[in-house]
């Protein structure tokens, strides 16, 4: 059992690299065969469960994806928070995965001078092919 994260650079990876809160991903679990179920799914930070992600997974015969967003089903916090996040089944397996999440810096600078503010105009990193 494996979950997949399509992370921007690696984010969330450590306290140095967090997700930024208000920003929204998506945790997939791929399941080893259909008659896998899941029984429960969850953020732990700490020793307390933060938030229980159960109810807003959506199962499919080879995935189990769960739609979060930082600062609200993630705990943000200055400096970074460790949220893990859980998955069990039915089959009694059990994954886990680490994020860290941090509220919006007051400063932040940009490499291009876009500090990222309006989510409906993400940072795009420019990338130009040198080959013709």
């Amino acid at each position: 059992m494996a979950v997949k994260l399509a992370l921007l650079n690696h984010g969330g990876s450590d306290p140095d690299n967090p997700i930024l809160e208000n920003l929204s991903l998506q945790i997939i679990l791929h399941k080893h065969n259909a008659a896998e179920t899941l029984r429960k799914c969850w953020v732990q930070v700490g020793s307390t469960i933060f938030y229980n992600l159960t109810s807003i997974a959506v199962e499919t015969d080879t995935q189990v994806s769960v739609d979060v967003i930082a600062g609200t089903h993630l705990q943000a916090s200055f400096p970074a928070v460790r949220n893990v996040v859980h998955f069990t089944t039915e089959d009694d397996r059990h994954t886990k995965h680490v994020l860290f999440v941090a509220t919006r810096p007051e400063t932040l600078i940009a490499l291009d001078g876009y500090n990222c503010e309006d989510p409906t105009k993400p940072f795009i990193y420019h990338y130009y092919s040198t080959l013709e």
